[in-house]
């Protein structure tokens, strides 16, 4: 599909369009943004080897000396831990109007970007 995708995106209407992002954004965007085998090789082994642990869930607070309370998905028990350090896998901000870039924020401010009328 990938040579389509532009095509197929352009004919669709608007209500369509926020359909597909409201229903599919987390599987597209996992699926859009993989990442390179090489970095794949590299994470797996980390995971394997105990270095990383990937969490899907919701860091609740962190403390100054990155002791993490996090509540994972599916449950409401909240689990401390020490962290040496913490990544945001939420992909990328959609919305440029809330972004903190100071570049594009100043674009948007200025008139000289904005959103499109699904907020990517």
């Amino acid at each position: 599909l990938r040579p389509f995708n532009q095509k197929i995106w352009q004919n669709w209407p608007s209500s369509a369009k926020r359909r597909f992002v409201e229903h599919t954004k987390a599987w597209w965007d996992i699926h859009r943004h993989r990442m390179a085998p090489e970095v794949y090789a590299r994470v797996t082994e980390a995971v394997r080897s105990g270095r990383i642990r990937i969490v899907a869930g919701r860091v609740v607070e962190i403390e100054p000396d990155f002791t993490v309370r996090i509540q994972q998905r599916g449950t409401q028990a909240l689990e401390t831990l020490k962290a040496a350090r913490i990544y945001d896998c939420m992909g990328i901000a959609r919305d440029i109007s809330k972004t903190s870039n100071g570049v594009v924020r100043s674009l948007v401010e200025r008139g000289l970007a904005r959103p499109d009328p699904l907020h990517l």
